[in-house]
């Protein structure tokens, strides 16, 4: 906020704020006095961002990110029409035309019908081991998409096993891109050819 930002935003790319962390640190900023608008940018992974969010409406959240049902949840974020209908007839009722939210639900539909061959279960189910191996959700539909092209997608769950102890060897980087790619590719290296055989 001193640097000049004028919003301030929690991303959560994994999935994996839990509802008390949401509270605690959105209450945090406020008691501060922060001025700025929060933004909590949570992807539905791990199964608990519908409570999250609603914490974090108890703690004052601005803002919070949503998808179109269509390409909702899983490793997407809540449904903007769930979110909006849950805050319905409250203080944090955004006051938007659940009609409307219906007919843009239907032109989405069709759009995603289009791309259905690109999305894999693995991303739409939540998962929550995703709270112990804290990968975000495009680094699993990376993940699935080489281990598929390896012909090696049984190999999946060595591969979640393998990430949190390449990314610990390698100094605990960030699992945002790009690092979370070098962390995914190495942990594949790994459970397909042997720990650190190719690099």
């Amino acid at each position: 906020e001193k640097m000049g930002a004028d919003t301030i935003c929690i991303k959560d790319m994994a999935g994996i704020i839990s509802p008390k962390r949401a509270y605690d640190i959105i209450t945090g900023y406020k008691k501060q006095g922060g001025k700025c608008p929060i933004d909590l940018h949570s992807h539905s992974t791990s199964g608990m961002t519908g409570l999250s969010y609603q914490r974090a409406a108890d703690a004052g959240v601005d803002i919070v990110d949503t998808d179109m049902s269509p390409v909702a949840e899983g490793t997407g974020h809540p449904a903007t029409e769930s979110v909006v209908y849950a805050f319905k007839d409250t203080e944090w009722d955004t006051g938007l035309n659940m009609d409307l939210l219906m007919e843009i639900r239907d032109h989405f539909r069709k759009i995603a019908k289009k791309y259905r061959h690109l999305i894999r279960m693995e991303a739409l189910r939540p998962d929550p081991s995703i709270v112990m191996h804290q990968i975000p959700g495009g680094m699993i539909s990376n993940l699935v998409s080489q281990l598929e092209m390896q012909g090696a997608i049984n190999k999946l769950d060595d591969v979640l096993k393998e990430i949190p102890v390449v990314r610990e060897e390698l100094g605990y980087p960030p699992l945002v891109t790009p690092t979370s790619q070098v962390v995914g590719v190495q942990a594949v290296m790994n459970v397909l050819f042997g720990r650190y055989k190719n690099l």
